[in-house]
């Protein structure tokens, strides 16, 4: 929920629960980041690599080093998944280059990594992330939010919804974020359609590429039996999230956990789970109406059970959780 202050009250009380440290070090560490106290998160992000080499914590590491000014460490720590090819990685030294005052080779690796429109968006932000605080740079490359007071004219533009040009001739306006696409995007610029573009955060903007194409000109000739247009995977449908996690393994012991603690908020629900982006969401649903979801949330809340309505788009992937 981008809530870094009360994420560390809720990881204390998993701790004083007996929950082994090393099981939420990678993410009490992202939000130590987000406080801008990078000597805690590094700390917890190591705590973390020594149970298991998971490359999100090892990029969250890196990022952490170059927030914190120290660029050598940061790129010898990513130096691994860069030799293994590491898409993800490639894109976050981008970011790290840019963290650490290197503007010129960032936007060079970007371009190297990325499509050009994106490439190109991503080149004002790029300019200006250094000169963020710690904290403010951590929600930037994480979560794609820029302070509001920044004057970017691309940001500008996606206020009033004017496109921004860009030479392959497509109409694009920028919206900050860097959630990854299902295509494995972390740090970066996705391409998503427009609808994906949602309302300005009150305290951030965010940073997603949205292509819209140009009409074509000429009319295009009638099939003889029209064709039936491809339908999605799925249609857009509401949910309420009880609990999110960055392995989805423990998913089905958090389920379990909830269940005993809230049966009769839980009784006959399913659980299902979808990514979303450095993590997983573990969901009840889908409701008919977001008046049904809300309703659902707050009669948890009365019960001391912290739950908030979610939408999945169309097309996007929710699968069952198998549990016991």
């Amino acid at each position: 929920m981008e809530n870094p202050r009360a994420a560390l009250r809720f990881f204390d009380d998993a701790v004083s629960y007996g929950v082994p440290v090393a099981e939420i070090a990678a993410d009490r560490g992202l939000a130590y980041d987000l406080r801008g106290d990078n000597k805690r998160a590094q700390a917890d992000y190591a705590l973390a690599l020594r149970q298991s080499a998971d490359p999100e914590a090892i990029r969250r590491l890196a990022l952490s080093q170059a927030i914190s000014g120290d660029r050598v460490a940061a790129l010898a720590t990513l130096d691994p998944l860069l030799r293994k090819q590491d898409i993800p990685a490639w894109r976050v030294r981008a970011f790290i280059l840019a963290i650490t005052g290197d503007v010129i080779e960032a936007e060079k690796a970007a371009a190297a990594v990325m499509p050009r429109p994106q490439a190109e968006a991503l080149r004002p932000y790029l300019a200006r992330i250094g000169a963020l605080k710690a904290g403010q740079k951590a929600a930037a490359v994480h979560f794609g939010h820029f302070p509001v007071d920044r004057k970017l004219p691309t940001a500008a533009q996606t206020v009033t919804g004017s496109p921004a040009p860009v030479s392959t001739g497509v109409g694009a306006k920028l919206v900050l974020a860097t959630a990854p696409s299902d295509r494995d995007e972390p740090p970066s610029m996705a391409i998503a359609s427009a609808a994906t573009a949602k309302s300005l955060n009150h305290a951030s903007t965010r940073m997603t590429l949205v292509a819209e194409e140009e009409k074509k000109d000429k009319v295009e000739p009638q099939p003889a039996k029209p064709a039936k247009s491809a339908k999605p995977a799925a249609p857009e449908r509401i949910w309420v999230q009880v609990a999110g996690g960055a392995n989805k393994a423990t998913l089905p012991r958090a389920w379990a956990a909830l269940k005993e603690k809230y049966p009769k908020q839980l009784a006959g629900r399913t659980p299902s789970t979808m990514a979303y982006r450095f993590t997983n969401r573990l969901l009840v649903g889908p409701f008919k109406t977001n008046a049904e979801a809300q309703a659902f949330v707050n009669a948890g809340a009365k019960a001391g059970m912290s739950s908030f309505a979610v939408t999945s788009e169309a097309g996007q992937e929710v699968e069952k959780l198998s549990v016991k």
